[in-house]
């Protein structure tokens, strides 16, 4: 085993990306009292359509300052300026969202931008150090969706919610459709139900509250899982006693391509586009409160593949029931431009997703890391044809929702049941480096408020289902096969 943990810290570098994502160009200035940045920021592949799922993507930012060398800490950032024609954002809580207002398909390139930090007086005896975050993410649009029931008992996602047509001891199955944030009762006797396959699966009744996130209003998802450069990026930004709490354990015999290391504090990785693995329900609050972000529930999963389409059978992510079962191969393997090779390796008319049948050997990896995931977005780069299908993409364009890594999301049994404050909006650390945010109890480590959604690369088919829970109430064990993505609830009208 290895343990990522720290004797020094160590700040360098004014300049953060994540994936695509470039912020280049970063200055601070004074204006009249005011302190602000100025900015260049870029991605690629970005989009707004009108018609369809109706949505886009988006660039999530936030920032971070230093003053005199000491603790980093939020900055408020409240707008952006300077926005050409065609773009806008969206802002509240510390962050801003900056994303197409109008239909649009391309790279995007926006050169002196604005941010004012109202939160910053001017100090000219101050040193100020300012980084700026941005993380790709994609809108999923306000509306209603359906959870798959249709099937008898063997026909059914193992663990899956279902609905019922009627209360009572008898009823037809039937897909429920979820149209609000309104609690919903659930239980053998009610329309709604949830599969008992296995000793394991949970209480047989409950109820999902109203605060619990259930995806019918609009939130922004980060289009890929967290990256293992993005972990880092968060590291390096903590105190001493912070930074002691959110290292990684990471297994020699199985680090399924995790390559962060720590040296005088800092932390690096050689893999920075491959997302990152053996995370705990800690970890990833803690990440996700850094980045004022909130975690991704199973019901959001489930709204962000399907869509408001009401399936028609076991479908996975990409909306049908066809997957790919050829062994892929890898090109350009651990660079940013690592992908599968294009061809019969990456068939036509087919989904396409890393699982146990399709996983791809490294041949260039370090020790153990021969299996693990793919760098973020590699299925889709790799594919002939942008379609949903060929590149693995959900209904709203997400990437990666099946395969790679499992998808760490709040389930509705445990984390539904009670209020857990599952708010993104005013997150902080504690000084120990743990998620402090309304209601959240720590450490949950040990309680079974995750569901794992979407399958690994180590995963049989089924798991890949969108309505699949075979581990729908588990503690979040940090282990090499999982990941996870954050999520912003602001609807944009």
């Amino acid at each position: 085993m290895r343990t990522l943990l720290t004797l020094t810290f160590l700040f360098s570098s004014l300049l953060s990306y994540a994936g695509n994502v470039q912020i280049t160009n970063l200055t601070l200035q004074s204006d009249n009292g005011q302190l602000y940045v100025t900015y260049d920021l870029s991605w690629q592949n970005s989009w707004r359509v009108s018609t369809g799922p109706a949505n886009f993507d988006a660039v999530h930012l936030f920032a971070k300052i230093s003053r005199n060398g000491g603790a980093w800490e939020t900055a408020r950032m409240d707008d952006v300026l300077n926005l050409p024609a065609g773009f806008t954002y969206v802002s509240n809580a510390d962050r801003v969202l900056v994303h197409p207002s109008a239909d649009y398909a391309g790279n995007v390139s926006l050169n002196g931008l604005r941010t004012d930090l109202p939160t910053l007086p001017t100090d000219n005896n101050a040193d100020i150090e300012v980084r700026i975050f941005g993380i790709e993410m994609v809108y999923i649009p306000a509306g209603g969706y359906f959870l798959n029931g249709l099937g008898s008992f063997n026909e059914r996602a193992f663990n899956s919610w279902y609905g019922r047509t009627a209360t009572g001891p008898s009823a037809d199955f039937t897909n429920y459709r979820v149209t609000n944030e309104n609690a919903i009762s659930w239980g053998p006797t009610q329309v709604l139900a949830l599969e008992q396959t296995d000793s394991d699966a949970g209480p047989e009744t409950g109820t999902i509250g109203a605060d619990f996130p259930k995806g019918t209003e609009g939130f922004f998802v980060m289009k890929y899982e967290t990256t293992q450069q993005q972990y880092a990026d968060f590291y390096n930004t903590l105190t001493f006693n912070q930074k002691t709490n959110r290292g990684l354990t990471i297994d020699e015999s199985f680090p399924g391509r995790n390559e962060l290391t720590v040296t005088d504090g800092e932390m690096s990785t050689t893999l920075p586009h491959v997302p990152v693995n053996y995370i705990s329900t800690n970890a990833m609050l803690a990440y996700l409160a850094w980045a004022k972000m909130g975690p991704l529930t199973e019901l959001e999963y489930v709204k962000a593949c399907r869509g408001p389409n009401q399936p028609s059978g076991l479908d996975y992510v990409w909306g049908t029931q066809r997957i790919a079962t050829t062994t892929y191969t890898i090109v350009n393997e651990n660079s940013s431009a690592e992908t599968v090779k294009v061809g019969t390796n990456l068939p036509r008319n087919v989904g396409n997703a890393i699982y146990i049948r399709t996983r791809p050997t490294f041949i260039n990896a370090s020790p153990g890391s021969s299996l693990g995931p793919i760098r973020t977005g590699g299925i889709a780069a790799g594919s002939p044809v942008a379609a949903r299908e060929e590149t693995g993409g959900t209904y709203y364009g997400v990437m990666d929702m099946a395969g790679n890594l499992l998808e760490m999301t709040i389930n509705a049994v445990n984390g539904g049941s009670r209020s857990l404050g599952w708010s993104d909006q005013g997150n902080s650390l504690s000084a120990s480096g743990d998620a402090v945010a309304d209601t959240w109890g720590n450490p949950l480590d040990t309680e079974e408020i995750i569901c794992y959604k979407g399958g690994s690369f180590a995963s049989n088919v089924p798991r890949l289902l969108i309505d699949d829970r075979f581990n729908g109430e588990i503690a979040g064990t940090a282990f090499g096969v999982s990941g996870f993505r954050g999520v912003v609830r602001i609807t944009v009208q």
